[in-house]
């Protein structure tokens, strides 16, 4: 996972076959989740404790700007690269 942010051991990436809407994976000590960025909501909990994921929820809304632009940018590429038209 192409890693576009860390902060406190928290590592946030996405992989190459994203999809709407968007999210990030947050991996921290050997356990991720995916989280949607607008929403804050969880998707997916692979092995992260309970306090682990809430504090990944709230540094994807602490950097939700950096995160949605980041997806943004990576969707528009991935779109280009696979010959999608972007909207």
């Amino acid at each position: 996972m192409p890693v576009i942010l860390r902060v406190d051991g928290f590592s946030f990436g996405f992989y190459a076959a994203e999809h709407d809407p968007p999210h990030v994976h947050v991996a921290y000590s050997g356990a991720y989740v995916i989280v949607n960025i607008g929403s804050g909501n969880v998707r997916k909990n692979c092995g992260m404790k309970r306090p682990d994921m809430l504090r990944a929820v709230r540094l994807v809304q602490t950097h939700q700007d950096q995160l949605l632009a980041s997806w943004v940018a990576f969707d528009q590429k991935r779109k280009k690269t696979n010959g999608v038209a972007s909207h």
